[in-house]
Formats: C-alpha cells, structure tokens, sequence
C-alpha cells in the first residue's frame, strides 16, 4: 500500500456504496484499493464498477487488478468492452492485470 494516494472516488448507487483509490502515473491511472461498504450488495458493486469504469476511461486509462474473490468481475468487464487484459503480475502473486478503453 502506497504512502499517499492522488485520487479518491465515492462510488454511489443509489447510495454510496464504495470508496477507490488511486494514484496519477502520468499516462495511466494506478487503481490501488477499493472499499466496499457493508450495506454493498453484489449486483451495486458490480453496476458502479462498470459505470466507474467507464467514467474514468474519458479521461485516462486506468490500469487495475482484482483480488481472489472479485476475479470474476475483471473478466466480465472484458466481456462487456469496457476494458482488456493486459498482462499478469509476478509482483502481486500472478494476478490478472486490466486495462480500462479510453472512450
């Protein structure tokens, strides 16, 4: 975990739902954490993920990875466009990395 972080979003449903992370490295946007909050169901995380995810994408590409229990989502955001596969980490375990499309 970084010492400081450059970004700070609230993620909102119909209700905040979430906090993300990230820090600013010049051509990307490095997601680090995202905090659920306890009233978060699967189906809000899910649909503020993909509406994140293609907010950020107008701005910068946002490169991000998902932990054992959320790997699911990181593919299913492939499916829908939003984002690409590119690469895995050594440094985190082998962990899938992600790519959001620039929109």
């Amino acid at each position: 975990m970084p010492e400081a972080y450059d970004y700070a979003w609230v993620l909102i449903s119909k209700r905040e739902v979430g906090i993300c992370f990230g820090i600013d490295c010049w051509r990307y946007i490095l997601l680090g954490d995202i905090i659920w909050l306890p009233w978060a169901t699967p189906r809000q995380r899910l649909e503020t993920t993909v509406e994140f995810c293609k907010e950020i994408g107008r701005t910068k590409p946002a490169q991000f990875y998902f932990a054992e229990p959320e790997k699911k989502l990181g593919l299913y955001l492939c499916r829908l466009g939003i984002a690409r596969r590119i690469g895995t980490s050594e440094a985190l375990g082998g962990e899938r990395l992600f790519e959001t499309r620039v929109i």
